[in-house]
């Protein structure tokens, strides 16, 4: 209803009991929540039922970009309007300003591809073929636009900050022959920062997951067991028992901070939850195949660190429960257990693992099993 009323827009506040307005990432709720809930539940119609509002998001975004670009911006980059930005990060020019240093234009831009790509998806699974083309070659426009625009020659991107660099690698926006320079970009920009996080609402959620999914998943450990501010630690240690909106929401000595708009109860930084169940633990929705979700297919991939001594994590997924869990004993020895639900089937995937040298139920694997 929000949506017809405002040719499109997703208003900030729903229902809207004013004129409101939009911005990038809160509005893309719109594509991703729905996606979201197919991939892990495996039940089209969630898609059938929202994908006029999934398509009528993305219309909006590129009614506006085409407006602005009559007065000479790029037909493919989301300039226009007023975002929220990294929200609360610790980059910004203006330690006083919730604005992050990550440019609003950029993060907007990369939102938009992700959407008209989640469309063509959610398009491609409903059989709506026309569409599904419609919007994948919108994406693959949109893409090249931010490489023309963001990515120099030698494919060092132009923002960089850390949110900068995970946008371009979670969402692929990176030329393929360069990501691995991103990826070391990203890594060095840790080290600048001493390794600790600066990002806000926006790159939190990806922070830990880039890093275990190339290469660096000891970094994504010590940022989550960094204990001094800023860290997810320093909130525990003055302890908190919700997440707060902002890292410094009270001081070292307990006090709240002097600084305004300040939530203890504010879950958008807890996004680093998944990670614990995605990498850390390893459950996930089986990838590539987009007809075939909701566990009934799963990837079970965890990625242990020396860092923590055990881990595990449930989950009671649509198609049963599922249970994985690792320990590292004193010895050095690895192990881990898997739980599978009946009628389900996972694909697992053991870190730098050889074949011969796997026991499972005490007994050694045999080559190519």
């Amino acid at each position: 209803m929000e949506q017809a009323k405002y040719d499109g827009m997703v208003p900030l506040v729903v229902p809207a009991t004013r004129i409101s307005t939009t911005s990038s990432v809160w509005g893309d709720v719109a594509t991703i929540l729905p996606w979201n809930v197919y991939e892990f539940y495996g039940d089209p119609a969630i898609l059938e039922q929202q994908f006029d509002s999934m398509r009528g998001w993305v219309d909006y975004i590129t009614r506006s970009v085409e407006a602005s670009s009559e007065a000479g911006d790029s037909k493919r980059l989301w300039t226009t309007g007023t975002h929220l930005g990294d929200w609360l990060a610790l980059d910004g020019s203006d330690p006083n300003s919730p604005m992050g240093g990550t440019p609003e234009d950029y993060i907007a831009s990369a939102y938009y591809y992700y959407s008209a790509r989640l469309v063509a998806r959610a398009a491609a699974v409903l059989g709506k073929t026309d569409e599904a083309e419609r919007y994948g070659a919108l994406a693959d426009e949109i893409k090249a636009a931010i490489q023309e625009e963001y990515f120099s020659a030698t494919g060092r991107i132009t923002i960089p900050t850390q949110t900068g660099y995970l946008l371009a690698l979670f969402m692929d926006l990176a030329p393929q022959e360069f990501r691995a320079r991103v990826i070391r970009d990203l890594v060095s920009r840790l080290r600048k920062d001493k390794m600790h996080l600066r990002t806000g609402f926006v790159g939190t959620p990806f922070l830990c997951r880039v890093l275990s999914n190339n290469g660096a998943n000891e970094e994504a450990y010590q940022l989550l067991l960094n204990e001094d501010y800023p860290s997810w630690l320093y909130a525990v240690n003055l302890g908190a028992t919700t997440i707060w909106e902002r890292w410094n929401s009270l001081n070292p000595d307990g006090t709240i901070s002097s600084t305004g708009m300040n939530s203890l109860n504010h879950y958008a930084y807890g996004s680093i939850v998944e990670w614990m169940y995605r990498d850390m633990c390893g459950l996930n929705p089986f990838y590539g195949d987009d007809q075939v979700t909701g566990f009934r297919r799963a990837l079970i991939a965890p990625k242990p660190d020396a860092a923590l001594q055990w881990a595990k994590a449930s989950y009671r997924s649509a198609a049963g429960l599922y249970q994985s869990g690792w320990r590292i004993e004193e010895n050095g020895r690895l192990s881990f257990d898997f739980q599978i639900p009946f009628n389900a089937e996972a694909q697992v995937v053991l870190p730098d693992a050889k074949v011969g040298e796997i026991a499972i139920n005490g007994q050694k694997s045999a080559e190519g099993i």
